[in-house]
């Protein structure tokens, strides 16, 4: 289960010292701080592709940035200049930053005679915990040490992560944040950081434990309606965005990836592909490309439920050794060489090149996230996709059960493959979709419900490998049971008209 903000909010810490420090300097400046300059800093070896991130949008954005090369480098600009906003990615503890706390520690910052109040964005593990005065290391802590001074922090109340390639998991966050906060000129940053969230989750089609605690510990330590001014330069990136390269017809939508777009990329573990210079890297995962598009969460008076695959072409490349991404704790990983962790997939890396996210908050977008670069792990085959055509569907009503599937018969002979199909009767099914594999292309085709035999059928004019069945019942809901290769029967269904689960209380004597 995954808790996203539903609310804009922040903690004030740690002594009421520092409460009224965060207050004061709240009402000294109207609500509204200035950011005209930047220090940014972390570890090479897990954040060296975050701070060069930073570093370059904060430059663009008109930003006098200093981009500290190592936690020495960093702590001394620091403690010298007090910069009004702080970017770190260091190893980290709740009381101090850098390898062995080099950087600086929390009781510098709340020694500082002439510290102004300032912003600190931090993915180190811990940085972001504020724990009671216990004598243990430090009475002092990273966060009470900000808002000392009446400055507000962003950070992690627990471990967070990275990845040996590219931004991703807690850098990634803390990217988006960046991003938003230099973009959004005087909007408060409690939002700000509610938006990277959901915006995140929006974004990862393939969301799992390490995005979980990537999202769930990033906290705010001040008042979140805090408001930063930027300079009049910093807002000239607005106007620089990608269009969509999705195209509608019809209700169905296609994706085209033009092999221009790809990039083959050579290391010594290996190659992966990159889309428009994009790539997925999660934890012991091949690296993909992937591009994410949006489209309507509500049309016509109904949202959005489900899609169904339509249509793919690809190519496959065989003998292919991708590059296999490990992730790290921030701040548990101190070894300088990148080791490849062993592949633990037996077939496919995923099961379909693009999934579907729901928007979390509100909004009126939906997120299509692409993945069109597939491995299999058994044949050494990296399929590419060429297009990608899917159909968004659209229900209405309180029921969001998907149809049942009972069972399915195939029968092939030399050139063709017939299917059949048995679904509840009270499922009210109003479109039963195969699709199968034919050459490099996946192709769907409809079945017609006959109703003598009272089972839904159809043929197409090829032997099938494998196949995939979708149904959309009269609500909208989509029901998908994944790639199969022959018949199957499945178990008894659930008792007709129930769509939850029953808890009762159990005493053990």
């Amino acid at each position: 289960l995954m808790y996203l903000p539903d609310y804009a909010i922040g903690r004030l810490v740690e002594t009421p010292v520092e409460i009224i420090s965060v207050l004061q300097a709240f009402i000294d400046n109207d609500g509204v701080f200035e950011i005209n300059d930047a220090l940014v800093g972390g570890d090479d070896f897990l954040a060296g592709d975050l701070v060069d991130s930073q570093c370059a949008m904060m430059n663009d954005f008109g930003l006098t940035v200093d981009c500290a090369q190592s936690d020495e480098a960093f702590s001394a600009s620091f403690l010298a200049g007090q910069p009004s906003s702080v970017w770190t990615s260091y190893h980290s503890n709740h009381y101090s930053m850098g390898i062995f706390g080099g950087a600086f520690s929390a009781t510098d910052l709340f020694l500082l005679a002439n510290a102004d109040a300032s912003f600190m964005g931090t993915i180190g593990c811990h940085a972001g915990l504020n724990v009671a005065d216990a004598g243990l290391f430090s009475d002092i802590d990273i966060a009470q040490g900000v808002a000392h001074h009446g400055g507000l922090t962003i950070g992690s109340t627990a471990y967070t992560y990275g990845s040996s390639q590219g931004v991703n998991y807690t850098e990634a966050l803390m990217e988006d944040l960046t991003q938003r906060l230099l973009s959004a000129d005087q909007q408060p940053i409690g939002p700000l950081l509610s938006q990277s969230k959901h915006a995140y989750y929006l974004s990862r089609g393939w969301f799992n434990y390490l995005d979980a605690k990537s999202i769930s510990p990033m906290m705010l330590y001040g008042l979140p309606m805090t408001r930063y001014d930027l300079p009049d330069n910093s807002l000239r990136a607005l106007s620089v965005k990608s269009q969509s390269m999705l195209t509608a017809e019809q209700n169905m939508v296609s994706m085209a990836f033009s092999s221009q777009d790809y990039a083959r990329i050579q290391t010594a573990d290996g190659e992966y592909f990159t889309f428009m210079g994009q790539s997925i890297a999660q934890h012991k995962q091949p690296i993909q490309p992937v591009h994410r598009e949006q489209i309507p969460f509500e049309k016509d008076g109904k949202q959005l439920k489900g899609m169904l695959i339509l249509q793919a072409e690809f190519e496959d490349i065989e003998n292919f050794d991708p590059v296999v991404n490990e992730s790290w704790v921030m701040g548990a990983q101190t070894q300088t060489e990148i080791v490849e962790p062993a592949l633990e997939i037996s077939q496919w890396d995923r099961d379909l090149p693009v999934s579907l996210s729901l928007p979390t908050d509100g909004t009126s977008q939906a997120s299509l996230n692409y993945v069109p670069g597939l491995y299999n792990a058994e044949t050494e085959v990296e399929r590419l996709f060429s297009s990608i055509t899917l159909q968004p569907i659209y229900g209405g009503g309180t029921d969001n059960v998907p149809p049942i599937i009972l069972a399915a018969a195939v029968e092939q002979t030399a050139d063709e493959t017939t299917f059949s199909l048995n679904i509840p009767e009270n499922q009210n099914p109003e479109l039963v979709l195969v699709v199968y594999e034919d050459g490099d292309t996946w192709r769907s085709d409809i079945l017609i419900y006959n109703p003598i035999e009272s089972r839904w059928e159809g043929a197409v004019r090829t032997q099938v490998d494998r196949y995939r069945l979708q149904v959309v019942d009269s609500f909208g809901n989509v029901a998908d049971v994944g790639w199969l290769t022959g018949s199957f029967d499945s178990l008894e269904p659930p008792i007709s008209g129930t769509g939850s689960t029953l808890y009762l209380p159990f005493v053990n004597r």
